[in-house]
């Protein structure tokens, strides 16, 4: 759970639903127990913020000093208990998942929010996320793929090519779905894919015992340089709560010399003003204590090609842009071009649902998407 910062004013009954929820999980005390209308706002805004675990890990650590409405609160006990529950699953598939990919001879290295589930926080339920992303080699991919089909996997129609990673799914017979994501690169984005390589993640890898004897995750500063690059990487630098906290736990786990060797990581690979960003808005939100000879050195850092990447009001364009910019010859700009006109027919196939029927339709929805595309573009909905 976030350590409390007593040097952070307690907020107001006032407070609006998100601030009170910051409130709430970094540690500070909030009576709201004869408000209902105040704390479904904080119900709300956990659900968008996607951590009712954690709202409820807070409320249960201090029940006389952090209260919702009866009802409300008994809203986040059932929510909070279905997460566990959840969780028991996926841990149990996530264990299978990476035991049978060593069998096959891949070792693949975690990152994002699975292994961070399972090391950073009290209990990996109170980490909500979508799938569990891996890295393997290139030369790996195949038998990655073929031994996720074998485990019931199926892909989703997706671009893998252009995004360096290849998605996969199942439903259990519980129900509960499950998602791995397949990379090798780390983003799709050329100015980040080599911010860290899947051999660097793979030398200093740690062992994640709770996810079996074959889990691996990324050490702290690649995660942590990773967590802090991710917004601006992925999502156009929005800002979310789960994403500060994993920040905030990942750094105040940090040595002396591990920011250090971060500082110096974030540096050497052109994304110190990403990084620093990162941090502060971290410590701004929830107090995380940092040295500030590092967020000085960082900052100091000047002219580098990511830092665009934090302008507001970006958009596909834009990243569009960046990409071609920085590609390393004219061949990968083309290719990249392709891929986004006229991506191959399997995806083609199965985005529109076409099924096995005539390829005379495949023109049509070629032309759909260009101008739906071109159209989302120029209206800025893209």
């Amino acid at each position: 759970m976030v350590p409390p910062h007593p040097e952070i004013a307690d907020p107001p009954p006032s407070t609006p639903p998100h601030e009170a929820l910051l409130a709430l999980l970094r540690g500070e005390p909030l009576r709201l127990d004869d408000d209902h209308a105040s704390s479904a706002g904080v119900l709300a805004a956990a659900l968008v913020e996607d951590v009712v675990p954690l709202l409820h890990a807070r409320l249960a650590g201090d029940p006389d000093g952090c209260r919702l409405h009866p009802d409300v609160q008994a809203r986040v006990v059932h929510i909070a208990l279905g997460a566990a529950a959840v969780e028991v699953a996926r841990q149990r598939e996530v264990t299978s998942v990476l035991q049978h990919l060593a069998d096959a001879g891949v070792r693949p290295v975690l990152f994002k929010g699975t292994p961070l589930a399972y090391t950073i926080y009290p209990e990996p339920s109170l980490r909500p996320r979508a799938d569990t992303d891996l890295i393997v080699r290139p030369a790996e991919v195949d038998t990655a793929q073929r031994t996720l089909r074998a485990l019931g996997y199926s892909e989703p129609p997706f671009c893998d090519d252009l995004h360096g990673q290849m998605p996969f799914e199942r439903l259990d017979p519980s129900g509960v779905r499950h998602a791995v994501d397949v990379h090798w690169r780390v983003s799709a984005h050329p100015i980040f894919a080599s911010i860290v390589s899947g051999d660097e993640l793979d030398r200093e890898a740690a062992a994640v015992p709770a996810l079996g004897p074959s889990a691996r995750a990324a050490a702290a500063t690649h995660a942590l340089l990773l967590a802090c690059v991710h917004p601006a990487m992925h999502h156009r630098n929005a800002t979310r709560v789960l994403w500060l906290l994993d920040i905030h736990l990942l750094a105040s786990q940090l040595s002396p010399p591990g920011f250090d060797r971060f500082a110096a990581l974030a540096t050497s690979r052109s994304m110190a003003a990403v990084a620093a960003h990162s941090l502060a808005v971290t410590a701004a939100t929830f107090g995380t204590v940092l040295p500030e000879r590092i967020l000085t050195a960082l900052r100091s850092v000047e002219g580098e090609a990511s830092a665009a990447y934090l302008q507001p009001d970006r958009r596909w364009r834009h990243e569009t842009l960046d990409s071609l910019r920085h590609m390393a010859s004219w061949r990968d700009r083309l290719h990249f071009l392709r891929e986004i006109a006229f991506p191959s027919r399997h995806y083609m196939r199965a985005r529109y649902d076409l099924g096995d029927r005539t390829t005379a339709l495949l023109p049509l929805v070629y032309v759909h998407r260009l101008l739906r595309g071109g159209w989302r573009t120029l209206t800025g909905r893209k």
